[in-house]
């Protein structure tokens, strides 16, 4: 039996049995059922933050983002002890996994970074119930990409650099075609001293494709070819029209850049 299928029987038996363990609580909205073994106002503010994402991705993509009927399920550990038991892979801090047709989202503790965590495991959820199979390059870039929603006003900025990924990058570079090619087998996928570099780039290339101003306008076409069933790398040479070497050197410089475009939406909290 894998790792990650023990981690998710114990999640069953966690939401079975949690009721026998004190130090679990239960917190429960329509679309979230949330079990915590952090503090009350910790697993509420996670709570609020799920149903602010959940509102975002309804009101800006509208039917194709919907839940199951039931009620998302949430596990969160109050510590990293707690947590490594449960631990889909070696560096997983979050994951989101289905268990007879039912959503979990497992996240290993509350700090300042869990929201980014909680929005990235969310846009998994949203790519699986629309019944997307997209490469774990992009499945990771765009959950990335959106784990920066940052709520100003009545919008929702999107786009914000993440610093961590830039210096990994600028110390580290595998070459785009690996990255490209990796699939949920891949060492590039699983194994933490180079998984970091297919969450870094598949963020820049995102990040460049959805928001750079010279390749966004084609980033619905990109995707579409990509839907079909056509590998990430000559999808992007016929969109785009460029070997994939000028394409790598393309997101070298944008990651040089000084200013980068972001998106805004509108929203009604």
């Amino acid at each position: 039996m894998s790792t990650f299928l023990r981690a998710a029987l114990s999640l069953l038996a966690i939401t079975s049995a949690f009721a026998a363990e004190p130090k679990w609580i239960h917190v429960a909205s329509d679309d979230f059922e949330i079990f915590s073994s952090a503090g009350e106002g910790d697993t509420r503010q996670v709570l609020q933050h799920f149903e602010r994402v959940r509102s975002f991705f309804a009101q800006t993509f509208g039917e194709g983002t919907k839940q199951q009927a039931e009620p998302v399920r949430v596990i969160v550990f109050g510590s990293k002890k707690e947590y490594e038991p449960y631990r889909a892979n070696e560096f997983a801090v979050a994951y989101y996994t289905q268990i007879a047709g039912r959503d979990y989202i497992v996240i290993g503790g509350v700090a300042e970074d869990v929201f980014p965590v909680a929005i990235h495991e969310y846009v998994h959820l949203v790519v699986e119930h629309a019944g997307l199979k997209l490469p774990p390059w992009l499945n990771e870039g765009l959950a990335e990409l959106y784990s920066t929603l940052k709520p100003v006003g009545d919008k929702v900025v999107i786009g914000n650099l993440i610093p961590g990924r830039v210096f990994e990058m600028s110390q580290k570079w595998v070459p785009l075609a690996a990255i490209l090619a990796a699939d949920r087998n891949s060492p590039y996928y699983n194994e933490k001293n180079k998984a970091g570099s297919l969450y870094n780039e598949g963020w820049a290339l995102a990040h460049m494709l959805v928001l750079g101003p010279e390749y966004s306008p084609r980033f619905p076409m990109f995707f579409d070819s990509l839907v079909k069933g056509t590998p990430s790398q000559a999808a992007l040479e016929s969109t785009y029209g460029k070997p994939l070497s000028a394409i790598e050197m393309a997101l070298q410089g944008y990651l040089r850049r000084v200013t980068f475009a972001g998106i805004r939406f509108r929203v009604v909290w």
